[in-house]
């Protein structure tokens, strides 16, 4: 048992070290980009005034509001949130297995619990087309890894209460609630649709409506009427004349969902670890009694149909869909992932509780574990993107520039000056200003300018390229 725990004790240490750190110590590189200049100048003063206009006017995410609408943007404090953030994220993903493994009775020690979790969160780190937007960019990781960060614990609590809602799981449930559909509204057709399978399958198990079921309904569902409906969202909306088709969107999200799960799920190396992860779970079955699971055919219908519900919000929404880019692309993937591991848990459960003797011999996961952790180090691009950035000093360079940007600005005495563009680098982007000085990036960008140096700049752009 010793060995044991202190092999596990080597082996989380070492995946952390290698495979994790690198990704948490580039958030200490990180810059302020586009949407978070408009920010800068936030203050406790003003702060009221602020998250009414976000509501009003930019959208109805009325609790991203109240985070984004703080005076959190000195450097400094924004490197913190990010590396904060994504501490956060590991804890989310702990809890979430956790979950798994009590209502799955999964006999996972802690050491066994923390290896699950770095591996997962090595997975998502390969998987996201777009690591930036995600990790190193406040305003897209308020509003996208916060409203994951905020389902997992969802999914956590629902699991590890075996779905008993007593008054304590369904206050904890009900605040979650608020803050996933009005952090962003791309997971509301997810709470909405998992809570009302619920309220459904307790109405046809017991013969009638339970309360705090109907409660958490009425919760998802008025938290996400106050996004959809308000000023900020049929505003944003008019910008996206493209939008707004329903039965194209039902359809392109109904075959966008099918392509995408078909690919993902046969894609290597993840096919090779999605094998081993479920042998390594169905070892560690330790009873079969007291937990019903689902027929896996069922649970794999209900897990694509809210795949297709969450790709339907920005297929209706923009008029347009792409899952392998940007910030939705990164929502997509990690949904899709949540989804596998659910799936995963309860088919190694149905195998056993059906086969109770069922055992595999002839196949074990240490191997293949190592073989998707080599080849990912290898060839895969965002830890080929880090590894090259360490090596070859593009972080430091990325932040030279910067440094040689902001004391060009600060030695200025001129009131419009032309910038040289910042290249990013593997893994950090930048959202620069334009040539345009009219333009919204730069407006933002001359406002916070200004008010960190005590400037009066009226024009800050980019050299034009010729």
């Amino acid at each position: 048992m010793i060995n044991r725990v202190l092999g596990f004790s080597i082996l989380n240490i070492t995946l952390l070290i290698m495979f994790i750190v690198p990704f948490l110590m580039v958030t200490q590189y990180t810059f302020l980009s586009a949407d978070d200049y408009c920010r800068f100048n936030s203050s406790f003063s003003s702060y009221s005034e602020n998250v009414l206009d976000w509501y009003l006017v930019h959208n109805g995410r009325f609790i991203n509001a109240l985070w984004s609408s703080l005076p959190i943007y000195e450097l400094v404090v924004y490197r913190c949130i990010l590396f904060f953030f994504m501490f956060l994220l590991g804890t989310a993903i702990y809890y979430f297995i956790n979950g798994l493994s009590v209502f799955y009775l999964i006999g996972l020690t802690r050491y066994e619990m923390l290896f699950t979790t770095l591996l997962i969160y090595i997975l998502i780190i390969c998987q996201l087309p777009l690591l930036y937007e995600f990790f190193y960019w406040l305003a897209g990781a308020s509003a996208y890894l916060l409203s994951l960060v905020f389902l997992l614990f969802f999914l956590g609590i629902l699991f590890k209460s075996k779905f008993q809602l007593d008054q304590l799981v369904t206050l904890k449930l009900s605040i979650l609630l608020i803050l996933i559909n009005g952090n962003n509204e791309i997971l509301i057709p997810f709470t909405i649709l998992s809570l009302l399978a619920h309220l459904v399958y307790s109405f046809f198990k017991s013969r009638r409506f339970i309360v705090r079921s109907v409660i958490l309904n009425f919760v998802g569902i008025l938290s996400s009427l106050v996004v959809i409906l308000s000023p900020g969202s049929i505003n944003r909306q008019s910008y996206f004349p493209e939008g707004k088709q329903f039965f194209l969107s039902v359809i392109n999200s109904i075959l966008s969902a099918g392509f995408f799960t078909i690919k993902s799920l046969i894609e290597w190396p993840y096919c090779l670890f999605y094998l081993a992860f479920g042998v390594f779970l169905i070892k560690r079955i330790k009873g079969i009694s007291g937990t019903k699971c689902l027929n896996p055919f069922i649970c794999l219908g209900l897990s694509f149909i809210l795949l297709t519900a969450v790709l339907f919000v920005p297929r209706y929404a923009v008029g347009n869909l792409s899952v392998n880019s940007s910030r939705i692309g990164n929502m997509i993937h990690f949904i899709f992932l949540i989804l596998v591991l659910i799936n995963l848990f309860n088919v190694t459960f149905f195998l056993k509780s059906k086969f109770n003797n069922f055992k595999i011999r002839y196949f074990d996961y240490e191997l293949p574990f190592i073989i998707f952790l080599g080849y990912i180090l290898l060839f895969n691009p965002n830890y080929k993107g880090v590894i090259q950035d360490y090596r070859d000093g593009q972080l430091d360079r990325f932040v030279a520039d910067f440094n040689t940007r902001l004391e060009l600005i600060q030695n200025s005495s001129q009131s419009e000056l032309a910038l040289k563009k910042i290249e990013g680098t593997n893994i950090l982007r930048i959202y620069d200003i334009t040539i345009n000085p009219d333009d919204w990036q730069n407006t933002c960008y001359r406002s916070a300018i200004n008010s960190r140096f005590s400037k009066n700049f009226k024009s800050l752009r980019l050299k034009d390229t010729d």
